[in-house]
């Protein structure tokens, strides 16, 4: 493995990591007099950053 990979998945593994994190604070930032559409953006938000986790997650599985 080139010295430019081990950097290159080095990134992406804590780019994955801080997705499913800020997924995470995210959700458990939702209070209950948050507006509707305010819990939806943070819902949306919070999708994101799952998605960024699963989508690296699987490239290192796969690999």
């Amino acid at each position: 493995m080139r010295k430019t990979e081990m950097v290159a998945n080095a990134i992406l593994w804590v780019g994955g990591v801080l997705g499913g994190y800020g997924a995470l604070n995210t959700i458990n930032n939702i209070e209950d007099t948050d507006t509707t559409a305010t819990a939806i953006r943070k819902t949306a938000r919070a999708g994101v950053g799952i998605t960024v986790y699963v989508v690296t997650m699987n490239y290192f599985l796969r690999k």
